[in-house]
């Protein structure tokens, strides 16, 4: 056990050193920029893709209500009214393909900056050689991303009611079924979180990573992401950061929330690149990308991996000539941190009941 927290501290350590070596906070500004301009038509598509089944109304009416209880009702009519303006197009086929177009090139903007931050922090960048064809496919690839978030609110709202539903029945059974299912629809968002953190993480970036080292990364950014999401929702709630700013205020408690959220991700990033080097499978970039710098030192790629596996103290092979401890502590380690951060989500979440009690 003592090894374990030793081995989890190592990689929190290192993954703070590469937050702050890669400008996270750099990166996050221009993702919270991104954002700000990518909002309306991403929401706009969320919605039209939800509201094909729920209803653009109940489904707009769910994403204000959820607005509202992270930064306030202000905010949340800035948003309201964001969707409402930003649906409202000119009427004929040719206005409504140009408008749907411009949204889709506007939404999927915010996709191909993460992309880019996650290059950085995976420590890759384009090759010279990617031509035409690699931008048209990474283009592709941001359009694909904004249907998917579509896709996941659609599924997100599905199983919210099929939850709801079946605690309806059962509270004839077990009457007291109803307290728990707040704390059930809040585990199904987080399950959802992870798998669009999942996806991020290994379609996005130009690496190869496993899908055990993708889904870890995900699980502990979707921890950092939700005990982030509340203290940054107490302090737009309680603080006067916001006041001074008068009218803007609601502006400016989404662009903080927007960048302190950035930040958590970016951070749940690093982490996901310290584990799958120190006990994964170890990144490795696509034939799109090279490992960044290598034509400034003029190494060859194979003298630059090795460089960067260096940065991660490997411990060499045992006398009898097994396979190194990474490889032999990977399941256990992933187990390990995966079960911390289940228990950690729940705890916090007990915790938020008894307060809400």
């Amino acid at each position: 056990m003592k090894a374990f927290f030793s081995g989890l501290f190592e990689i929190l350590k290192e993954s703070g050193q590469g937050w702050s070596r890669d400008n996270a906070s750099l990166l996050a500004a221009a993702l919270t920029y991104y954002t700000i301009f990518a909002l309306a038509p991403l929401l706009v598509i969320a919605v039209a893709v939800a509201g094909m089944v729920f209803g653009d109304a109940a489904v707009q009416d769910e994403i204000v209500a959820e607005i509202q209880d992270e930064v306030g009702e202000e905010a949340a009519t800035v948003i309201q009214n964001l969707i409402s303006n930003a649906s409202e197009s000119e009427t004929g086929p040719i206005a409504t393909v140009a408008s749907t177009a411009l949204l889709l090139v506007a939404a999927s903007g915010l996709f191909a900056q993460l992309r880019r931050a996650l290059n950085m922090i995976w420590g890759l960048r384009p090759a010279p050689e990617s031509g035409i064809l690699n931008v048209i496919r990474q283009r592709a690839l941001a359009f694909a991303m904004v249907l998917v978030v579509g896709l996941l609110m659609l599924l997100s709202f599905a199983v919210s009611i099929a939850i709801t539903a079946v605690g309806d029945r059962l509270s004839i059974w077990l009457p007291g079924i109803g307290a728990l299912l707040p704390q059930i629809n809040i585990m199904a968002s987080v399950v959802i979180l992870t798998i669009l953190f999942a996806l991020l993480f290994k379609v996005l970036p130009d690496a190869h990573l496993t899908w055990q080292d993708v889904l870890l990364g995900a699980a502990v950014t979707t921890l950092l992401f939700m005990l982030g999401r509340y203290l940054i929702t107490l302090y737009l709630t309680y603080g006067s950061s916001t006041s001074a700013y008068g009218a803007a205020g609601s502006l400016v408690a989404i662009l903080l929330f927007v960048y302190y959220s950035a930040q958590i991700f970016l951070f749940g990033a690093e982490f996901t690149q310290v584990y799958a080097n120190k006990h994964g499978s170890r990144l490795r970039p696509t034939q799109n990308a090279v490992w960044r710098g290598r034509e400034a030192t003029g190494i060859s790629q194979a003298e630059e991996e090795a460089q960067v596996y260096r940065i991660v103290t490997i411990p060499p092979e045992d006398e009898a000539g097994a396979n190194p401890p990474p490889a032999r502590w990977r399941k256990p380690a992933a187990t390990g941190l995966l079960g911390l951060a289940a228990g950690l989500l729940l705890g916090f979440l007990s915790s938020l009941r008894r307060r809400d009690t």
